[in-house]
């Protein structure tokens, strides 16, 4: 079966998302450029209608908040990601797992992107 982290691209995301992801990766400190950048982060998931779900880091390969990849979903993929199965994602690690146990429960979202790797926008 194919896993999830051999099916990651080497594309970047375009559009808004971008700069907001480039912000939150900056070197330092948490700043409050930083945490901002995040929420406004959280914000555009919530507006593309994105998937949240809880995961192991390792699945992914994304350890801290505001870690990114962009990954094409096997068309047999279960779990999380069956809804997305043949699509190109950009995985977010927004933060640590809530009722995930040990140390690498983390929560992420999952975007929709198109073939110019920007976000897709929800049918309603």
């Amino acid at each position: 079966m194919v896993r999830i982290l051999d099916q990651k691209l080497t594309a970047k995301p375009h559009g808004e998302i971008k700069n907001l992801l480039q912000t939150v990766n900056s070197d330092g400190s948490w700043t409050a450029s930083r945490r901002e950048a995040l929420e406004s982060i959280r914000e555009l998931v919530q507006q593309y209608k994105g998937l949240i779900f809880t995961s192991d880091f390792r699945t992914y390969g994304l350890q801290t908040k505001g870690a990114w990849a962009i990954f094409r979903v096997p068309g047999k993929q279960q779990g999380n990601l069956k809804s997305l199965r043949g699509e190109n994602v950009l995985i977010i690690c927004l933060d640590y797992a809530d009722k995930w146990p040990g140390y690498s429960g983390r929560k992420f979202a999952a975007l929709k992107l198109d073939d110019q790797e920007r976000l897709v926008a929800p049918e309603d």
